[in-house]
């Protein structure tokens, strides 16, 4: 695809009409398609104003599932502190900078240096946050914190992923692995940092793309609300060409004008990553 014909279609993009899977409540969204909107040269200051409004969180309560902890609308996640700066970078917008990573101090971290999910405490150590949090420290200039983190990742992973964790009576115990959506979105999130600040994440990028290439064969994963088709894009964009290939098919037939408002930001910003 070439430059006029990507920023047809993320022009071209409908927002929110309901709230199905937080698309109209959630700042995430917006910050996807500002990101994608301002890489084009795009006025984005409506969604400036979006994630603003939304205090860059999701802005609806949630229960996770995995240890049954119900969280109030006002939590902080870092997830969507990293989806944030996708467009907050893009803008190099330094007083929202600050607050992102004002925000991602406050959650903090468990004692082994796992990143903590969100502002409040779930019991479930989420490995795609620890990437978050180390591109976050790349693009804030830390690089000690980005890799430390980065290193922190590369000694738990374990056949290109990694695995969760929740904690009980006896401790904390494995609870699955990344799936394709979070997957990808590691593997860009490392490259990211790599980018960044120059801390090598080329070793665990390979192996988890190794990974990533298994679980989509033959077809890409769709996931929740179906995302992780152009996350896979997003992460695998001068990387690996079949699936880069594949999923920019699967993200133009299905996603970018997907039902939901979430998927198709997300579907925009996937397209204007590598231009």
């Amino acid at each position: 695809m070439n430059r006029d014909q990507v920023e047809a279609l993320v022009a071209g993009i409908q927002l929110p009409k309901s709230n199905v899977y937080y698309e109209a409540s959630s700042a995430d969204g917006f910050a996807f398609l500002g990101a994608a909107r301002a890489r084009l040269g795009l006025d984005c200051s409506s969604e400036l104003e979006a994630i603003e409004d939304r205090d860059f969180c999701l802005n609806a309560a949630q229960t996770i599932n995995k240890t049954q902890t119900r969280l109030p609308a006002d939590t902080q996640y870092v997830y969507t502190l990293w989806a944030c700066c996708e467009l907050v970078r893009e803008i190099a917008h330094s007083r929202h900078l600050g607050r992102v990573m004002s925000t991602l101090e406050s959650i903090g971290s468990y004692p082994d240096g796992m990143a903590r999910y969100c502002t409040h405490e779930i019991r479930y150590k989420v490995p795609n946050v620890t990437s978050a949090a180390a591109s976050l420290f790349a693009f804030a200039g830390n690089i000690d914190r980005a890799e430390a983190l980065v290193a922190l990742l590369r000694a738990r992973q374990r056949g290109g992923n990694w695995s969760y964790s929740v904690q009980g009576p006896g401790g904390w115990k494995a609870s699955g692995v990344e799936d394709s959506h979070h997957l990808a979105m590691m593997i860009y999130q490392l490259r990211q940092v790599q980018m960044a600040c120059g801390v090598p994440t080329a070793d665990i990028v390979g192996l988890a793309l190794a990974e990533l290439k298994r679980i989509n064969s033959p077809r890409i994963a769709a996931n929740v609300v179906g995302w992780s088709i152009p996350m896979v894009h997003a992460a695998t964009m001068g990387l690996d060409n079949d699936l880069a290939a594949r999923s920019l098919r699967a993200t133009l037939r299905t996603s970018i004008r997907h039902p939901n408002f979430r998927v198709r930001a997300l579907s925009a910003w996937a397209l204007t990553r590598w231009l």
